[in-house]
């Protein structure tokens, strides 16, 4: 399994821009990209996620936190879903109909 160096803030203010807190936290962290998550719509959510390039970097994120101005983040793990693919000729799952080894219904 590939080791994660991706850590997810959350409760981050929207009023802080994606620019202020990568230039923040590159004070404290070399090699860090920050994406802020959004809806389908563009509205800005409060969870940020943090890609490292260091590892050690990564792990001191996660025990300390981030400080941006006089306020403290906690870091957590950032663990992508899986997703389910499930096939709608043949209903089963790991393939979907156009790749489906079954004969196509009508």
């Amino acid at each position: 399994e590939k080791l994660s160096r991706t850590i997810l803030l959350k409760r981050v203010p929207t009023t802080l821009s994606e620019d202020l807190l990568a230039e923040e936290m590159s004070r404290v962290f070399s090699g860090v990209a920050v994406k802020r998550f959004v809806t389908r719509n563009q509205v800005q959510l409060q969870t940020v996620k943090v890609d490292f390039e260091n590892r050690d970097d990564f792990q001191k994120c996660l025990k300390d936190g981030v400080r941006i101005g006089h306020e403290l983040f906690r870091a957590e793990e950032y663990k992508p879903r899986k997703r389910i693919i499930q096939c709608y000729n043949c209903y089963s799952f790991g393939h979907v109909d156009n790749l489906c080894p079954k004969q196509h219904q009508v």
